[in-house]
């Protein structure tokens, strides 16, 4: 590996492991890149993760930051679902900071660009370069709920926006709320649509099957809408008894989601499968898509977690499966309305 050519990623989710969802699409972009440029990737470490190993011809390097089984603030549902359920995963916000810091400081001198996914990535690069000789420069793309983050913490991120050589966005409409919202210049920022490898997305067969089977991979957070799922699929099931909606995913509503199916009768029919429960959750949701004659993802807009552009729905229409979708966020620029699926107010 060219150690003075390589391009530095930084990242607060990455996959733990081959088929882990965490990430996911950090790791693709990554791979991509490494068809022409040398990777490195920093990260957090984990309770079961390797400090550092090679995933798809991809350095990966994660930064301990407590004892290796106390590690709490990462993954799982993530950084800020886990700091509101764990004391050790707020006790240990300095150590994670200060070694997220040191480890890409040490890195500076080696790369020729810094790619911080996510704002809090993007910082820690920032406040890495100001302590550094090396100055590469600096590119952040924003995913989401980070947004909510930086216009929370705004005294933080006080001069990334003149650090940053320039910031992605995943969607036209992200791009208004960073002009808006953070203020950033639009012509420092560029949208870039997330996109997805189609050779691992053969065509659904779209058989006969005995149920229609309505399919939904999500987290089970607010953003997501999931109860208004429910509800209406309430509606189909009393004309459509020979249907099922399944969820494939988990998050802190699950028991609220459950016990709504349960109030409304239609437990039997609506399936909750938690694909961390498979050996390879990513393979999991795959074969989900494969089953599937309907692909459903309703959101809400969420003040404290804006949503971006699914990836699932690039999947889902890869597949040809047709797609409901809310209009909020960056789905309209994913879905085209009454050709692809359906896009509902």
């Amino acid at each position: 590996m060219d150690t003075n050519k390589k391009v530095l990623f930084l990242s607060t989710s990455f996959p733990q492991f081959i088929g882990d969802s965490n990430g996911n699409w950090v790791f693709n972009i990554a791979k991509e890149l490494s068809k022409s440029q040398d990777v490195t990737v920093i990260c957090p470490d984990g309770p079961e993760t390797k400090n550092q190993e090679i995933m798809e011809n991809i350095l990966v390097e994660r930064f301990q930051y407590f004892p290796k089984k106390k590690q709490k603030l990462a993954y799982g549902f993530g950084l800020a679902d886990n700091l509101k359920k764990s004391w050790l995963a707020k006790l240990s916000i300095p150590f994670f900071l200060l070694s997220f810091i040191f480890k890409t400081r040490k890195h500076l001198k080696s790369s020729k660009i810094v790619h911080g996914h996510f704002a809090l990535s993007g910082l820690i690069a920032h406040w890495a370069r100001k302590t550094s000789r090396k100055k590469p420069p600096l590119i952040i793309s924003f995913y989401g709920k980070d947004i909510n983050h930086w216009k929370s913490n705004k005294f933080l991120y006080k001069g990334l926006i003149k650090s940053a050589s320039f910031f992605i966005a995943i969607s036209e409409d992200m791009k208004k709320i960073l002009i808006k919202e953070l203020e950033i210049p639009k012509e420092k920022i560029l949208v870039n649509y997330l996109g997805i490898d189609l050779e691992k997305f053969k065509e659904n067969p779209h058989e006969d099957h005995k149920k229609i089977t309505i399919l939904n991979v999500s987290r089970f957070v607010k953003k997501k809408g999931n109860e208004y799922t429910i509800l209406a699929y309430k509606k189909v099931a009393e004309k459509f008894p020979n249907s099922e909606l399944r969820f494939i995913g988990d998050g802190p509503l699950l028991k609220d989601l459950q016990e709504l199916a349960q109030n409304e009768g239609i437990t039997e029919q609506v399936k909750f499968i938690n694909n961390y429960d498979f050996p390879n959750p990513r393979k999991k949701v795959l074969e989900e898509f494969q089953s599937a004659d309907i692909f459903i993802l309703t959101s809400v807009t969420d003040q404290e977690d804006y949503g971006g552009t699914p990836i699932v729905l690039s999947e889902a229409q890869a597949l040809k499966l047709p797609c409901v979708v809310t209009d909020n966020s960056g789905n309209k620029e994913v879905v085209i309305d009454n050709k692809t699926g359906f896009i509902v107010k």
